[in-house]
């Protein structure tokens, strides 16, 4: 919406002034990209990489989210950086697990100035209990808001892994201007690897 102030005079009674102005047409448009470990073995890490978790709007966007969503059957989330952004806000990191329907907050009034190191092995879960999802709330964000460093994440790879196991790691970025909401979604895909132990050469007998 155009918010500038444009001026004109009147002088004569009933006069009319015309005063012609252009109103750039209303775009909004996230982005989020992402890259990770292409080939892993059995209990190798797994770390992801992001890029362009933005707000490419030329307008605001409200209630910006950044989700990322784990391939749970293959790894398990253990830290995550969070990157500093290009804007001064405050926000806030939820998680899901797979033994709740809400996001749990992690932790919040987080700064972008800063690149803080979240350990989520430290959040205290049942037995069978696992991080299924990530969530970062930055609220409301201006135009050109995107990473200035970027964010990244660190997972354990499981050891019921088998060879050529594939598996795909989802994030998606959100926003919403007036009632209208934007969405980029970006995959990322890693394939297992087992190599086969080398056997041993059988060895010529000898003697009787």
């Amino acid at each position: 919406m155009n918010e500038n102030t444009y001026e004109f005079e009147i002088v004569n009674d009933g006069e009319t002034v015309p005063v012609t102005i252009d109103n750039e047409p209303v775009d909004i448009t996230v982005d989020v990209d992402k890259e990770g470990t292409v080939e892993i073995k059995t209990g190798e890490k797994v770390n992801y990489t992001f890029s362009n978790v933005a707000n490419n709007s030329n307008v605001y966007l409200e209630n910006f989210k950044w989700f990322d969503y784990i391939p749970t059957d293959y790894i398990r989330l253990e830290k995550m950086t969070t990157g500093t952004w290009n804007q001064d806000l405050k926000y806030d990191v939820y998680y899901k697990t797979n033994k709740s329907d809400e996001y749990i907050l992690f932790k919040e009034d987080l700064s972008t100035q800063e690149d803080y190191k979240l350990d989520f092995t430290k959040v205290k879960l049942a037995d069978d209990e696992y991080i299924i999802e990530t969530m970062f709330d930055f609220g409301k964000v201006e135009t050109g808001f995107r990473e200035s460093t970027s964010p990244t994440m660190e997972c354990m790879s499981l050891d019921t892994l088998k060879d050529n196991d594939i598996f795909t790691n989802h994030t998606k970025t959100v926003g919403v201007y007036h009632g209208v909401t934007a969405e980029a979604n970006s995959d990322w895909t890693t394939v297992v690897h087992i190599p086969e132990e080398p056997k041993c050469p059988t060895l010529p007998r000898t003697g009787r």
